[in-house]
């Protein structure tokens, strides 16, 4: 199971950008897992509660976006996609994104029953610092014997546009190798209005069906 979190004490720009959110995933299997995520997010200078689910079943991943002031809707990608590396889990995704420095640090830890390196990095990426500068960063992982980063932490402080954001990231995982993904209440309505769309954008849902 992963978790993770981001909070902005001010986002940047002003296209949808998350000021605060909280994701929870449950992966089975590379191809059988469920991510909720909901959260504040700020849209022409507005706030607004939006979250959305995400359920991969081995062969279609699906997704379900409720914003706060429009409908329900339904998108479906196939996993074949995912399997030739052109989509990647978010878990994958952040650990390229914020341990991609140059000023990189590594500490062993003993802890009973296993190695832990302590990995510590103190240059922003480029992919962090896209959108302006950034300053003050740290991210530090905790990474297996077997290479596995079990744990991560990131803050730093960006500036764009004459504006300053504090910004802190963080997911770590439990339960390893035991969780097992029943499929959500809302999978059959998403089937249904994704059906004959391929893997193209599903459906509106004005009707807001309840995710699990």
């Amino acid at each position: 199971r992963w978790t993770a979190r981001l909070e902005r004490s001010e986002p940047l720009v002003e296209r949808g950008e998350w000021e605060r959110v909280e994701w929870h995933r449950v992966v089975e299997s590379g191809d059988r897992y469920l991510t909720n995520a909901s959260g504040v997010r700020v849209v022409d200078g507005e706030t607004e509660r939006a979250s959305y689910a995400t359920y991969a079943d081995g062969e279609i991943q699906y997704r379900r976006i409720d914003d706060e002031d429009d409908p329900v809707r339904y998108e479906r990608t196939s996993l074949v996609d995912r399997r030739d590396g052109a989509v990647r889990p978010e878990s994958v995704y952040v650990i390229d994104r914020y341990l991609d420095g140059k000023n990189v640090s590594v500490i062993r830890l003993e802890i009973p029953g296993e190695t832990v390196y302590r990995v510590t990095v103190t240059d922003a990426p480029d992919t962090v610092g896209e959108l302006g500068t950034v300053s003050d960063y740290r991210a530090t992982a905790y990474v297996t014997d077997a290479g596995f980063v079990a744990r991560l932490d990131v803050e730093y402080t960006a500036r764009f546009d004459g504006a300053t954001s504090e910004v802190r990231y963080g997911f770590d995982f439990d339960d390893v190798g035991n969780a097992t993904v029943d499929e959500p209440a809302w999978i059959e309505l998403a089937r249904q209005r994704t059906a004959t769309e391929g893997d193209a954008r599903g459906n509106d849902d004005s009707r807001r069906a309840d995710p699990s």
